[in-house]
């Protein structure tokens, strides 16, 4: 891993001397290194190096090369917590890739669709895009990608209480228990699946087993997010096990080892793990203290579904969480149905404001806010822009003619 990063550094130096018209003529190294420091957990680098490469070939008219661009910055972003980000991206690529019939490429960034929308807390896109992707690598020979599939589908499976199947979608395409199929450096982040797999399914020694695997191959290659994920399956495992002391630790580190790689919804996940035993070791209030600061994090990510379950862990322990947004009515009429946030974008419409306009004063996704808007249309039962400006500008107009 030393000889790696030594060989990374040599060609990133070499690259960020070239001009952007000398790149043109090898944009393929751009390319190679951006891969590199993703697989190197260089995540920041690997981002800067893939937008220069990306922009460079939309300069020169080497689209070719841009696929393979936007699934390295999409998977880089989900990685950073820029969840929104990272979905819009993979929008367009998986829209693409059924354009170009290309299966590999469309299987590809399915997966990485399904991965992003889990971290979102998208269960129905995220299983939706796992399946077809587990579907398409079914036609492709045993590797990376077949078994990348089925670990976004085991990762879904879970998520939604379905352990059992989870471990067949994980364990099928990865060649059986031992995973052969997959290269030691990527096996950590499967083991640490299969460890959830197990608890879940009561299945302690098998769990066990993943956990120790996970720790023995993040030892062997001395990546960071590879050690925290193991910390993290074995924090896990003690937790289970009531081995509280060492699950708060193996929690904390891996939190702090996600930390260090810039991967903040994988840090938040273990700090919530941390809550956990915490406060099952009667420390409520440094359990407290770990889970708001997951649940702030997870917010800021937009990890939605993953943040509320943190923030359930506040609730058990007695403390009030602050909404951020007003939920509207559940049994309200017209606008009272609107969230607070859905009402905002509401109010930017009837300025006449653009989607554009709007997320970039709102600092989000043009696909966040068409799926606002998309799901006001369904509330209000409209069906344009024009026909929701009207609604809310009839609302104003009658609570001013009622106000006192």
């Amino acid at each position: 891993m030393t000889e790696a990063a030594a060989n990374r550094m040599e060609a990133a130096i070499l690259v960020d001397a070239l001009s952007d018209r000398e790149l043109a003529l090898r944009l393929d190294a751009a390319v190679n290194l951006a891969a590199a420091e993703l697989d190197l957990e260089r995540f920041a680098d690997a981002g800067a190096h893939a937008e220069r490469a990306m922009s460079v070939g939309k300069a020169t008219g080497q689209s070719d090369i841009v696929p393979i661009l936007v699934y390295c910055l999409a998977w880089v972003r989900r990685r950073r917590g820029e969840l929104a980000e990272s979905g819009e991206l993979l929008d367009d690529a998986v829209e693409g890739a059924r354009l170009s019939g290309n299966v590999q490429s469309l299987a590809g960034n399915l997966l990485n669709q399904s991965l992003t929308a889990l971290a979102a807390g998208d269960l129905e896109l995220a299983l939706s895009a796992a399946e077809e992707s587990f579907e398409l690598t079914s036609q492709l020979d045993h590797g990376l990608v077949s078994a990348s599939a089925g670990h976004a589908l085991a990762a879904v499976l879970l998520e939604r209480g379905y352990p059992a199947r989870a471990v067949d979608a994980l364990v099928g395409t990865a060649g059986g228990a031992e995973l052969p199929h997959i290269p030691s450096a990527w096996r950590t982040h499967f083991l640490e699946l299969l460890t959830r797999c197990w608890l879940a399914l009561g299945r302690l020694d098998e769990a066990s087993r993943a956990a120790t695997a996970a720790e023995t191959c993040a030892a062997t290659f001395g990546l960071r997010l590879a050690a925290a994920l193991a910390d993290r399956a074995v924090a896990a495992v003690a937790l289970e096990s009531h081995d509280l002391a060492t699950a708060t630790q193996r929690a904390l580190a891996s939190a702090m080892a996600a930390d260090e790689v810039g991967v903040p919804v994988e840090a938040a996940l273990s700090r919530t793990l941390a809550g956990r035993a915490l406060a099952q070791a009667g420390n409520g209030k440094r359990a407290a203290t770990e889970l708001a600061r997951a649940a702030k994090a997870l917010h800021a990510c937009g990890a939605l579904g993953y943040r509320d379950q943190a923030e359930q862990e506040l609730r058990q322990l007695g403390h009030r969480v602050h909404r951020r947004t007003r939920p509207g009515k559940a049994n309200g009429v017209g606008v009272e149905l609107l969230t607070e946030r859905e009402l905002q974008i509401a109010r930017l419409v009837v300025d006449r404001q653009t989607n554009p306009e709007i997320a970039a004063g709102l600092f989000l996704s043009k696909k966040t806010i068409e799926s606002h808007i998309h799901n006001m249309f369904h509330k209000l039962g409209v069906g344009s822009r024009v026909e929701l400006a009207r609604v809310i500008e009839q609302a104003d107009r009658t609570r001013q003619a009622l106000s006192p």
